[in-house]
């Protein structure tokens, strides 16, 4: 379904059909983009070691968590703006 379609399906005004696209794209190109910096910090401590030698392998479960976290919020919040 293309979004003319869309629209057209829907009782919106041309108003309100844009400022629904406009809060998809803004909310959805935020929480990627911080999805993505945490998936930058996972995969930069991944590798390193603490100063005791133990692997720093539990902040990266952090973040990779977290990032998923984010990534699953934004998906729902864009399937809650379309439905």
């Amino acid at each position: 379904m293309t979004l003319l379609a869309f629209f057209q399906s829907t009782n919106m005004t041309e108003e309100e059909f844009r400022a629904l696209i406009t809060k998809v794209v803004v909310s959805g190109t935020l929480a990627m983009g911080i999805a993505a910096v945490l998936l930058w910090l996972f995969w930069r401590n991944l590798g390193k070691e603490s100063e005791g030698g133990e692997s720093e392998t539990r902040v990266s479960t952090w973040l990779l968590l977290v990032s998923l976290v984010v990534v699953l919020l934004a998906l729902s919040f864009v399937v809650y703006s379309l439905a």
